[in-house]
């Protein structure tokens, strides 16, 4: 039962965890696309602050979740390629099947919040990124093309 709750507990905080990253990525590119796309609306909107501030917040958010997908494909090779360099020593009997265990242990121990620290960092950008555009599309007094009605 260990084992199989385990499992269970591991692949339920992995989905959690590409949903988030998935979810931080699609949020920051949509709100970049948005953003340029109201700054080639119009060469007045393309003057104003807050629009770029928007657009430089949802990049900024783009580039704190590829850094978290950089350290955490960091951390699974070390784990990875340490548990292969182990296992050849284990197999040559340099090291004791206990030392194997303990080494792995020791790699894959919890090593701080840096990847959750980033991703927040990445939501919050996404957030006064979508401040900072909602501001500047309500505020905005170019040029507005109605379409008359039929």
């Amino acid at each position: 039962y260990i084992d199989s709750r385990w499992e269970q507990l591991v692949r339920l905080w992995q989905e959690t965890q590409l949903r988030a990253i998935t979810y931080l990525t699609v949020t920051n590119a949509g709100g970049a696309v948005a953003i340029l796309s109201f700054l080639g609306a119009s060469e007045d909107a393309r003057k104003l602050n807050p629009p770029k501030i928007a657009l430089a917040l949802f990049l900024l958010g783009l580039f704190f979740v590829g850094t978290v997908h950089a350290v955490g494909n960091y951390r699974v090779e070390m784990i990875f390629n340490g548990w292969k360099s182990d296992a050849r020593r284990y197999m040559d009997d340099e090291i004791t099947w206990g030392e194997l265990l303990d080494s792995d242990e020791k790699r894959v121990k919890y090593r701080g919040n840096v990847g959750l620290v980033l991703a927040y960092i990445s939501f919050f950008c996404f957030i006064f990124g979508a401040i900072m555009g909602l501001y500047s599309l309500f505020s905005f007094k170019g040029i507005v093309y109605v379409y008359p009605p039929m």
